[in-house]
């Protein structure tokens, strides 16, 4: 039985991404400070690749954490 989830599980995960989609686990963080505007910019790193997420995605998800982003 705890096969057949963790299966299920991995199928899901594999599925749930489209092409347009980076999935992958967060390696880093990063905030971005424009001096000029005064605008903040929030990035992951995931798979080596430097992506901009919104506040909402960076305050729910970490280092470590599994995300797919879709653009």
């Amino acid at each position: 039985m705890r096969k057949i989830i963790l299966i299920t599980v991995l199928l899901f995960s594999l599925i749930g991404c489209t092409p347009d989609d980076i999935c992958g686990t967060v390696q880093r963080t990063y905030i971005g400070y424009n001096e000029y505007t005064g605008q903040v910019t929030y990035y992951f790193y995931i798979n080596g690749q430097k992506k901009q997420v919104n506040t909402e995605a960076w305050l729910n998800y970490g280092v470590g954490d599994y995300v797919c982003l879709t653009y």
